[in-house]
């Protein structure tokens, strides 16, 4: 009976975060994302390619250049699990201030040595995460949430995570649109289309469509994403997910010293009240 009580307790953890060893089930990548109010509804389930787009335990170096995604099938549909019931980012209480006291080794993680951020003199807040993960999908109404009220003087940017080959491909799209300046118009799409339209977008012309439609010609696309800077940016970001100790997205790094994970927070509403005391911690200190 404890056995059963504590894998009661302990799946819920499971089911807000994408490990890098796990492999989802063919319904969990099909399911929309229930808790951002920006994400548009649903499109059309198409019988269409039901393969795992999530991790496989790092062992080297993913190189982007290789980056082109394992189409591998899922022998079969895991059966479904009860969801853990997520805040709509409506209702995350998570203003500055607010947040009441937590406690290193419980609540975040101290990194015994620190990651240089990309923030300048703001403090940083940096989300690891990954298009090839469902959760992280569901995470970006929280996050949407928290950056609506964000205390003053900090600065939050998403680090793409290159565990396999599959996500290196996905973070050349992440950084391909950054560097063109449309992350804005084609985030989500990109996202939903792999999550709710069940296509993994392995097709590279498939990607040049999504960015046409946000304004950018297919030679310019194809020329951006395949360039020395693209690929030094998932390089970078692959060291700086290394630094942080990431084993699974989404997950939160505060000034490149605190860890905040969803196991250790419980949800993701807690995971920004564990972000606002820390950054509270870190003004003080700079007094």
């Amino acid at each position: 009976m404890r056995i059963l009580a504590l894998s009661t307790l302990i799946l819920p953890l499971l089911l807000v975060a994408c490990s890098q060893s796990e492999e989802p089930s063919t319904e969990e990548v099909a399911k929309p994302a229930q808790n951002s109010p920006e994400l548009v509804e649903s499109a059309a389930a198409k019988p269409a390619d039901t393969s795992a787009v999530e991790t496989v335990p790092v062992e080297a170096p993913a190189k982007a250049a290789e980056a082109a995604p394992a189409v591998e099938q899922a022998e079969s549909a895991a059966p479904e699990q009860p969801k853990p019931k997520i805040a709509d980012a409506s209702s995350v209480n998570i203003a500055p201030g607010t947040a009441p006291a937590f406690v290193k080794g419980k609540h975040y993680e101290e990194l015994a040595a620190p990651v240089k951020t990309i923030t300048g003199s703001k403090i940083e807040v940096a989300e690891v995460f990954s298009y090839g993960c469902i959760h992280c999908y569901r995470f970006e109404g929280a996050a949407k949430a928290w950056k609506a009220s964000m205390p003053e003087g900090v600065e939050f940017v998403q680090t793409h995570a290159v565990f396999n080959p599959s996500w290196a491909y996905y973070a050349k799209i992440f950084y391909t649109a950054k560097s063109l300046g449309v992350l804005d118009q084609v985030h989500l799409v990109v996202f939903k289309t792999i999550h709710e339209g069940r296509n993994r977008l392995s097709d590279k012309k498939q990607v040049a469509a999504i960015f046409k439609d946000a304004g950018v010609e297919e030679d310019i696309f194809n020329e951006t994403f395949d360039s020395f800077g693209v690929n030094s940016q998932v390089q970078m970001a692959d060291s700086r997910v290394r630094g942080f100790q990431t084993r699974a997205t989404p997950e939160l790094v505060v000034d490149g010293r605190y860890r905040v994970t969803t196991e250790m927070a419980g949800n993701y509403t807690n995971m920004f009240s564990v972000v606002n005391f820390l950054v509270e911690k870190i003004k003080k200190e700079k007094q």
